[in-house]
């Protein structure tokens, strides 16, 4: 009951702010861009809210010491800002790019250890809904780090209320030893 309320409640909201989609988008641009013109031009509370976006951006576009800068500045503040829904998200975005980074330097145990950080979050709205960001979690799979992503995803259960039997299904084909992708996507 708490699952189908949750769903209705997004629906909801949804519907309600879809036509600020735009105001709100326009927004979040400006602000990216003066952030990385001069940090120092928005608000602590401003910049909280761009930078996982940022860092992601900066990931895609293998800047990955910018990528690494702004998870890190995003944890920073994520322990000053005061708390919201996006605190769970920051947490797992956060962990999830750093651990990608390390990754892509060849440092599979920092990147294990960001993929476990990446799970313990209070979850959010969206990660209630939606589930993890599955990409750390699928190239340490193919790096056959498969402990470290079985831990990973049962850990992700804790918060993933709507993940459709997904996390059973993956955790009993690590345990089967099957040949498994968890996302298809750059990103999620």
């Amino acid at each position: 009951m708490k699952k189908v309320l949750m769903y209705l409640f997004g629906l909801v909201l949804l519907i309600i702010f879809l036509p600020f989609k735009g105001l709100v988008g326009n927004r979040q641009e400006k602000l990216k861009e003066a952030y990385t013109e001069d940090p120092s031009s928005i608000t602590d509370k401003e910049a909280y809210l761009i930078l996982k976006d940022l860092a992601w951006k900066e990931y895609s576009l293998k800047n990955y010491s910018k990528a690494k800068g702004y998870s890190l500045e995003l944890l920073r503040l994520n322990e000053i800002v005061e708390r919201n829904w996006n605190y769970g998200n920051a947490i797992h975005h956060s962990h999830t790019v750093l651990g990608l980074v390390a990754l892509q330097a060849g440092k599979i145990e920092d990147s294990k250890e960001h993929l476990a950080l990446s799970a313990k979050t209070t979850g959010s709205p969206q990660l209630h809904t939606f589930g993890p960001s599955l990409i750390l979690a699928d190239k340490l799979l193919e790096k056959g780090e498969k402990k470290s992503v079985k831990k990973f995803l049962l850990n992700c259960g804790k918060f993933w209320e709507m993940d459709k039997g997904k996390i059973s299904e993956w955790v009993q084909s690590i345990e089967s030893g099957d040949e498994l992708t968890l996302c298809s996507e750059k990103r999620t």
